[in-house]
């Protein structure tokens, strides 16, 4: 059964989708934020959701450029936003989008002007907070666990992966970090298909952005580093702000407590730890040769 909440959203939304037909409101994204996963997306999201002249989709993760929603057309995306008869700029937030090969040719397609921000974390940590993320899920409730892959997982493109994470989300016992580790490590050496959820290879960086920057104008891409919005929020928001050509908000402030944030039950070994920054010492360095700069990850 429907909550209120729900019902209500249904009634709001189907307005809002009728006055967007009708007008024909040009509501698509002039900026997207598209990954890392992990790494401070939802924060970003909602602090800049704040600002008057921004306006977020219905949903913070549309997930239109990497799943079967492509399909649809732009006409369907567009309805993922709520009409305004005011000037304001529209985005989502998809960190999935990062780690899709179809992405960069697929927005440029769609606009290629359209600005992304990409927010970065030391892909060790990032790779440790997915393991934990989707272990939680996995000890998830049924009706949670299937409410979590309809509405996240089951539109991928690529069958096989799906399948492949849908049995890992399913299995009897979810591995510790370092067997996993291990697998997905031997797997990358191997050069085997994929069959585990990519939480080491979501931390090569260099293969995700570079075909961006073959895309689309690099004045046009933002990288950030997660440290960067945690530890100087204020100024990170201003520099934001800059880089989509938006004033700053008429009260100058926002709600700037964290959202999304996980804790763990025990930290990373001292051997996970030195056997992934062994793994990502050459793949960081091509990075940050790629972007012109470098973040202290270890």
């Amino acid at each position: 059964m429907l909550t209120r909440k729900e019902i209500k959203k249904i009634v709001r939304n189907s307005k809002d989708f009728i006055l967007g037909d009708i007008f024909k409101i040009n509501t698509y994204p002039t900026f997207i934020i598209a990954g890392a996963q992990k790494s401070g997306t939802t924060s970003l999201a909602y602090y800049l959701s704040q600002h008057p002249e921004i306006q977020q989709a219905y949903e913070k993760e549309v997930g239109y450029f990497n799943s079967k929603r492509y399909y649809k057309g732009d006409n369907w995306y567009r309805k993922q936003f709520p009409p305004r008869f005011k000037k304001v700029k529209y985005f989502e937030a998809t960190p999935d989008y990062m780690y899709i090969k179809s992405f960069p040719e697929r927005v440029y397609k769609h606009n290629k002007d359209i600005k992304i921000i990409l927010i970065l974390r030391n892909p060790i940590d990032r790779a440790y907070s997915a393991w934990n993320m989707f272990k939680g899920i996995h000890a998830a409730s049924e009706y949670r666990k299937n409410r979590i892959i309809n509405r996240f997982i089951i539109h991928g493109d690529d069958e096989i992966a799906v399948e492949n994470f849908i049995k890992f989300l399913n299995a009897d016992e979810y591995p510790d970090f370092s067997s996993y580790i291990q697998m997905e490590l031997n797997m990358i050496k191997e050069r085997s298909p994929v069959s585990l959820p990519g939480f080491i290879r979501y931390g090569l960086y260099y293969e995700q952005i570079e075909p961006l920057f073959r895309y689309l104008d690099k004045k046009n891409i933002l990288i950030l580093e997660n440290r960067e919005l945690k530890l100087n929020k204020e100024l990170t928001l201003e520099a934001i702000l800059e880089f989509l050509e938006i004033a700053p908000s008429v009260n100058g402030k926002f709600n700037l407590e964290e959202v999304g944030t996980r804790s763990y039950s025990e930290p990373m070994s001292i051997e996970d730890r030195k056997l992934l920054a062994d793994f990502y010492h050459i793949p960081n360095k091509k990075l940050f040769d790629l972007i012109g700069k470098e973040y202290a990850w270890k």
